[in-house]
């Protein structure tokens, strides 16, 4: 449940939104900022 909750911040509240990337490079830079985002918060 905690990682739900977690994953549901980081989409809500962070941007994390898998259909914006369109090559697997941009998905990872995604991912990694809306992490970074979310520990320096």
């Amino acid at each position: 449940m905690i990682i739900e909750l977690n994953f549901r911040n980081l989409k809500m509240f962070h941007d994390l939104v898998t259909s914006l990337p369109r090559s697997v490079s941009g998905y990872l830079a995604n991912y990694i900022y809306s992490i970074l985002a979310y520990a320096l918060r």
